[in-house]
């Protein structure tokens, strides 16, 4: 199996792109990302730039990579080229700055899992899961300054933002139109979603409309989040 992601490094700049489901199990850092991260550590010094066209993964290989990616000397630039959903959105928040790519989204949702046992395990599990939601929290507040309570709305509602919603909120810093992107860091291929993978459509619908409302009434995607009360 090809691994999810790619790195060139040429002279002082080097180029990662994650164009694919990010690790295998929930709960565990998946040795391709191990791999990743190890790579990355060895490009200190020079000007990273990450394209992400991603549904997202595991959760701890999101975050080990966006540690990793945090640790760099340099600033690291941070282009959404299609979607970067779930564990995704979280590497992204590493980026400085964020760019969204025209027709790109972003989305938030709660920590999942797949478990199995008896009772006692199941409350295990569901405690974790709340630790869990709370630091994917704490990093987008970091982002975004937006506080946890507000975050945690994005994350139970399964939020989408497109490029202008995601840069209200702070999510994203520009459109990538309005930056300078380098041709040569083009991506050099198209890839396409994995074979089963499916869009959560009513969720995108949903985006939508609360984008429409915001527009409408002049007023942050969020309080159009808010007077909508979608869950």
């Amino acid at each position: 199996m090809s691994p999810y992601y790619n790195i060139e490094a040429r002279g002082n700049t080097a180029t990662l792109r994650i164009y694919d489901a990010i690790g295998d199990d929930p709960l565990t850092v998946s040795q391709t990302t191990r791999d990743l991260i190890s790579q990355l550590d060895g490009l200190q010094g020079r000007q990273i730039t990450i394209y992400i066209n991603s549904q997202g993964g595991s959760l701890f290989d999101g975050i080990a990579i966006y540690n990793a990616v945090k640790r760099q000397q340099l600033p690291v630039s941070i282009i959404i080229d299609g979607w970067a959903l779930s564990a995704a959105s979280l590497i992204a928040m590493a980026g400085a700055p964020v760019l969204m790519g025209k027709g790109s989204m972003m989305m938030l949702h709660n920590p999942k899992i797949g478990i199995a046992g008896d009772a006692k395990e199941l409350r295990s599990r569901a405690d974790l899961l709340d630790t869990m939601r709370q630091q994917m929290a704490q990093i987008y507040g970091a982002k975004t300054g937006a506080s946890e309570i507000t975050v945690t709305a994005w994350m139970e509602a399964e939020t989408w933002f497109d490029g202008p919603a995601a840069i209200s909120v702070r999510l994203a810093d520009a459109l990538t139109e309005e930056a300078c992107v380098p041709a040569s860091a083009a991506p050099s291929a198209i890839y396409k979603a994995p074979k089963g993978f499916s869009l959560d459509t009513t969720r995108l619908s949903q985006h939508y409309r609360i984008a429409a409302h915001a527009q409408s009434k002049g007023i942050p995607y969020v309080q159009a989040l808010q007077n909508l009360r979608i869950t």
